[in-house]
């Protein structure tokens, strides 16, 4: 059975979330992207970048204004006159299922679903669903939690084709860790850490006076990623308990390694602190998806958004002590999304 993995890069994600499920039935994973001409796929991540920076409102305006048919359409016909080329692909290839992690991708492949006859399953990788993600032609949704599979039902789609509770991250997140092991190879000592992930477009609010603060009582991970500004600002403050790193393969271990994270609410990296059974503290969010995201996520107790630098440390104390206490019990079970998307397969 030929099984495509298809994502588009807009976002680290969607790309992650494809990468969690290679090897999955023999699957190939596809960057969308890669069948458009080089100066679309430029302009079109530099304006998706563009939009979601700052208060990203041309990207709320889109998020917002695309639940609606009209422009739903409008969106669905942009996308199959400029990936053309990867219909030509899938013809030539003749796919017998389809993994869909990127909600731009689904409509594109409706009309050659009915000649080439390969199934759709997607994977909804935010907690909330917006309209993008449901097309009458998939056949099977993998959702991350209750409320993702009442959000599609109430959009149509047939509860029996949903699985949910399942969430596509690299199997290391799955794995039992040996913490102490874990700080030797990273280099801190036993003091709580807390670990806090960068992109290229986000911020930490009072960094600097926060590390500083932080740094005596806990071990301070920071993910910096391509956010080069700010691996110099740490790096310049030179404190004993903070260590800072640009990518970081085998993220597993920074977060085996800690108990809160200090990030933005994107979907995969929520679900990777949810395997892990972490708390998390917002510190910003693109509006739409990870403003729902995060709302879901302080309903259920295990996430804040501080305002302010003295909310923030509050926050902090009250989760060091949520996560060491014996009798917590985390409200939100996730599991390994890989066998059960092979089963699934296996039914078509």
């Amino acid at each position: 059975m030929k099984v495509f993995v298809v994502h588009a890069s807009y976002g680290e994600g969607h790309k992650r979330a494809a990468q969690a499920l290679d090897g999955v039935m023999d699957a190939k994973v596809i960057d969308l992207l890669d069948f458009c001409h080089p100066w679309i796929k430029k302009h079109t991540s530099r304006a998706y970048l563009d939009m979601t920076r700052g208060k990203g409102f041309f990207w709320s305006l889109l998020f917002h204004s695309s639940k609606f048919k009209f422009s739903r359409r409008s969106l669905d016909i942009f996308c199959g006159a400029v990936f053309y080329a990867f219909l030509r692909y899938l013809r030539f290839e003749k796919p017998d299922v389809v993994v869909v992690t990127h909600p731009f991708v689904t409509p594109i492949l409706l009309e050659l679903k009915k000649e080439l006859n390969f199934k759709i399953i997607v994977v909804v990788t935010d907690i909330k669903v917006h309209p993008w993600w449901v097309y009458a032609g998939v056949d099977h949704y993998f959702a991350a939690l209750e409320e993702t599979k009442n959000d599609l039902v109430a959009q149509g789609v047939d509860s029996a084709r949903i699985s949910y509770g399942f969430v596509p991250v690299r199997p290391g997140f799955w794995q039992k860790h040996d913490q102490a092991a874990l700080r030797k190879k990273i280099g801190v000592d036993d003091k709580p850490c807390i670990m806090f992930i960068s992109s290229i477009r986000g911020k930490f609010p009072y960094l600097k006076g926060l590390l500083a603060t932080l740094s005596g009582k806990y071990n301070l991970l920071v993910v910096c990623g391509r956010n080069e500004k700010y691996m110099k600002q740490i790096n310049e403050l030179n404190l004993p308990s903070v260590k800072a790193f640009g990518f970081y393969e085998a993220m597993w271990e920074l977060v085996a390694s800690c108990s809160i994270l200090v990030t933005k609410p994107g979907g995969l990296t929520i679900f990777e602190g949810m395997a892990q059974k972490r708390l998390f503290i917002f510190t910003h969010f693109i509006p739409g998806q990870e403003k729902d995201n995060m709302s879901i996520l302080i309903s259920k107790h295990i996430g804040a958004y501080p305002r302010t630098r003295e909310e923030f440390l509050a926050v902090v104390d009250r989760f060091s002590v949520l996560s060491r206490d014996g009798d917590f019990q985390y409200p939100v079970v996730v599991n390994d999304m890989r066998p059960e998307l092979e089963r699934i397969i296996k039914t078509f």
